[in-house]
């Protein structure tokens, strides 16, 4: 049965931030929970930064967003944030 809480993974973690990661971690929590809706924060993670920084000084991956779409058709995402209103006019709901 699939959860009604979506996971909320970023577009990466410091170094951590390939788009292959991304979709490992995509993979592994929909493979082995009921998880099958997660909102993507289009930024990555600096965990050296303030959470104000955090929001301006990574750039925005939206594209990451709709390319999970593609490749993950039978789950469902979101985009969270800053990212979230350009989304309305480009196909993907806000979360």
């Amino acid at each position: 049965m699939p959860s009604s809480q979506p996971a909320r993974p970023c577009a990466g973690v410091n170094n951590v931030d390939s788009y292959e990661q991304l979709c490992g971690f995509v993979r592994v929590v929909s493979e082995q929970s009921p998880v099958r809706h997660f909102v993507v924060h289009c930024r990555k993670a600096l965990l050296n930064y303030s959470p104000a920084d955090n929001r301006k000084v990574p750039p925005l991956r939206r594209a990451w967003a709709y390319a999970l779409a593609r490749d993950f058709p039978h789950l469902t995402f979101s985009l969270n944030g800053q990212a979230r209103t350009d989304a309305l006019s480009e196909g993907l709901p806000p979360a």
